[in-house]
Order: C-alpha cells, then sequence, then structure tokens
C-alpha cells in the first residue's frame, strides 16, 4: 500500500510540475504556454496545495513506517523516532546492597524449594550471572572448561545472600536451567 501511495503522490508532483511552468517571455509563442498565462496568487495557491500533499504524504509514510517491522540495509529500523531498548537485567538492588554489606536472607520449603522473601530474586539474580559468566556458546553444562564460571556464580551468590554450602548444587543446577532458558 505504500509503495501505490508514494506512486501516486509522485505522478501527482509530476503532474502538478508540468502544469505550473511559467510561460515563456511573449516574444516566443512557439511554446504550447503562451496562451495560458498564471497570476502569482494561482501559483502560490497551487504550491501551498502542492506542500500540504508532501506533508501529509510524509505523515502517511512515517505512521506506516512505524506500523512495519521492516528493516533496511544495515539492520537498523527505519522509523523515524528511536526505539527504546530494555537493556541488559543486571540486578541492581542486589550489587548495591551487596556493596554496603548487606546480605538477603534466602528461605527453603520442606521440599528444598526457593520460596519467598528472596527466593525469586535469587533465581533471577544466577539468571543474570549465567548471562555474564557463561559463553551463550557453549554447548554442555557439564564441560570442565565453564568451572571457572560456575565457581565466580557460586561466590557471586554468596557474596550477596545468606546460604549453606549445602545448597550449591541446588544453585549450579538451576543456573544450567537458566542458561538453556537464555539460550
Amino acid at each position: 500500500m505504500l509503495f501505490r501511495l508514494r506512486n501516486w503522490v509522485f505522478s501527482l508532483l509530476r503532474l502538478l510540475s508540468t502544469a505550473f511552468v511559467l510561460p515563456p517571455s511573449p516574444s516566443s509563442s512557439s511554446s504550447p504556454f503562451s496562451a495560458t498565462a498564471f497570476t502569482f496568487t494561482e501559483l502560490s495557491a497551487s504550491t501551498a496545495d502542492v506542500h500540504f500533499l508532501l506533508h501529509r504524504y510524509r505523515h502517511l509514510e512515517d505512521k506506516m513506517a512505524n506500523q512495519d517491522d521492516t528493516h533496511d540495509a544495515s539492520g537498523s529500523r527505519n522509523n523515524v523516532e528511536k526505539e527504546i531498548k530494555r537493556g541488559l537485567t543486571v540486578m541492581k538492588s542486589i550489587i548495591r546492597a551487596r556493596d554496603k554489606g548487606e546480605k538477603f536472607e534466602v528461605h527453603w520449603s520442606a521440599e528444598d524449594q526457593l520460596i519467598e522473601p528472596n527466593g525469586s530474586m535469587l533465581a533471577s539474580y544466577i539468571g543474570s550471572l549465567v548471562r555474564q559468566h557463561i559463553p551463550i556458546t557453549c554447548d554442555n553444562w557439564r564441560s570442565p572448561e565453564l568451572k571457572v564460571g560456575k565457581e565466580k556464580i557460586w561466590s557471586e551468590i554468596q557474596r550477596s545472600f545468606h546460604i549453606d554450602e549445602s545448597r550449591q548444587k541446588y544453585c549450579i543446577q538451576l543456573a544450567g536451567k537458566r542458561l538453556r532458558g537464555f539460550r
């Protein structure tokens, strides 16, 4: 639809530009426009109409471009306004509390599951740590190359939460699940 609208506007502009050519001087009467004379008011009124049509066309083009999800060759969106992006989740509240020396309490259910308060916060924080320390290209969570990353994740968890050493296996397994979810 945008293509048809663009073609229509450009053909209208071509038609208007040929219709509003000022006549040549009276000495050369071989021009087809010699009998037609435009006054300044007619010319300025038609120019205003052309400007209105151009403005309306640009408005419609912008509106339709905002509805499309098309991208140009560089990969960026062709919208006029800048797209607002969400950004990286880094759990700033946990990092700020850790810098102040505070640690969050974590509670466990009888079935060894995280419960509130702070259970979902720990799970989200583990997900952000996995995105920071484990490459997305790793194929196997059990590979020995990831041992350093897993140790970093566990040390960061211990720096921010009151958690027993006996819960390390649970947290590392949860980190593996978060990595699968991230990939």
